[in-house]
């Protein structure tokens, strides 16, 4: 793959705009249209990069991505941070697990292919914490 992450998940997206364009929906938001295409595109660059042995540096979560997403909505913007904030104080190998699944929206399966845990354990970690946080994050 040429260039880096971010590079190729924003050409994969741009593709993916150009293909599915006919069936979108122009009663959606387009921000959050695009940014779901990004998101996935990333995803699965991601994914692939991993299994050919490439490293993923947490600090390319996608957590920038999703803040653009959420404009003219202050409430899910700080919702977001509040999360975020929330995650950072996990020990990193937990913050990394549920950045992916919560912020990052990865299910557990494609979470254990990026990280060294099966899904189970991907699936406990993410219910304990919602089981803790569940009167501030709904």
């Amino acid at each position: 793959m040429a260039g880096n992450l971010g590079e190729d998940a924003l050409q994969e997206a741009y593709c993916r705009a150009c293909q599915y364009w006919s069936s979108y929906d122009f009663t959606r938001d387009f921000d959050a249209w695009i940014f779901g295409l990004l998101r996935n595109a990333t995803r699965q660059i991601v994914i692939e990069e991993k299994r050919h042995g490439m490293g993923y540096i947490e600090e390319n979560s996608l957590e920038g991505l999703l803040l653009p997403s959420k404009v003219g909505n202050p409430e899910k913007t700080r919702q977001l941070k509040e999360l975020l904030f929330v995650i950072d104080k996990e020990p990193e190998d937990r913050s990394y697990i549920l950045r992916l699944s919560l912020i990052d929206q990865y299910t557990p399966a494609e979470v254990a292919q990026i990280v060294p845990e099966n899904e189970n354990n991907i699936r406990n970690i993410v219910y304990r914490f919602r089981k803790e946080h569940r009167k501030g994050f709904r």
